[in-house]
């Protein structure tokens, strides 16, 4: 009989934590995976399933931690950036999420959620000069969102 590869192990496991995070088993998700990122320290993608269970659970310190440690090991992946300023937009430190969705989009200049998330928060911050700016910017990369346009309209009426 054939061993399976880790990755092919790792792979699975990551497939069963997403099922469950889908039918809402997020504490399940969070208990799961712990012991699987002892066994795979270096799994960026375990971090990262890590890091969204504890935001979709408010436990924001701990998803801040995780990201950075994911960032850590792997500095040049703009998807922990984006979800590490998820987290703290989330928990309400505008200015240091600002900062992560920069460096998310330093790294991938074409980072859709990335360009709509900081035109948000310079929407929220009442600058809605730079809010528009962004909102146009993720226009010119995806012109059938209409999320982007209905945030653009706002940003325009409460420039106006």
């Amino acid at each position: 009989m054939l061993e399976k590869s880790p990755n092919t192990v790792l792979t699975q496991h990551i497939e069963q934590l997403c099922e469950l995070f889908q039918v809402g088993q997020i504490e399940k998700v969070i208990n799961d995976v712990g012991p699987l990122i002892i066994e795979f320290p270096n799994s960026i993608a375990l971090l990262n399933i890590k890091g969204i269970s504890c935001s979709h659970l408010k436990r924001f310190d701990e998803a801040i931690k995780t990201y950075k440690k994911a960032i850590q090991i792997e500095p040049e992946n703009p998807i922990t950036y984006f979800n590490l300023g998820v987290a703290l937009q989330d928990s309400g430190k505008l200015n240091e999420a600002l900062e992560y969705y920069q460096i998310a989009l330093n790294k991938n200049p074409q980072y859709l959620d990335a360009i709509i998330n900081i035109g948000s928060i310079f929407q929220k911050k009442g600058n809605n000069l730079s809010a528009i700016n962004y909102f146009n910017q993720a226009i010119q990369i995806e012109p059938e969102n209409p999320i982007t346009y209905f945030n653009l309209g706002v940003a325009l009426q409460d420039s106006g």
